[in-house]
């Protein structure tokens, strides 16, 4: 997965309206569909699939959506994937230099309890 992190931008004050233009708050961005962990069950059991995430740097936060269930996929019909987001929020400090790890997303796929 890689994230892109964009500082504020302050924009130019408008003297006619007495606010500022073209202001752009500080964010995370990614390539679409980067930020997602897509996960397929073909096996003959139904499974969980839970993300977690550990952060390496300071200020920063990495949070993953909820866990999944999927079934069994009924006999010759093709499985259905599901999906698990992850978000980072936080700001970067300045000093950090690109293409930087920030962190760890680990998934771990235990059988559906009965």
């Amino acid at each position: 997965m890689e994230f892109t992190y964009y500082d504020r931008v302050a924009g130019s004050w408008n003297t006619s309206n007495h606010n500022y233009d073209g202001v752009v708050a500080a964010h995370w961005d990614c390539e679409d569909g980067a930020d997602t962990i897509t996960v397929t069950n073909n096996s003959n059991v139904a499974i969980v699939a839970t993300a977690t995430a550990e952060c390496t740097e300071d200020g920063l936060e990495i949070t993953c959506g909820d866990a999944i269930t999927l079934e069994v996929a009924a006999e010759e019909t093709a499985a259905t994937p599901g999906t698990i987001t992850v978000e980072v929020s936080g700001a970067l400090d300045s000093e950090t230099a690109d293409n930087t790890v920030i962190g760890e997303v680990t998934v771990t796929i235990t059988k559906k309890a009965a």
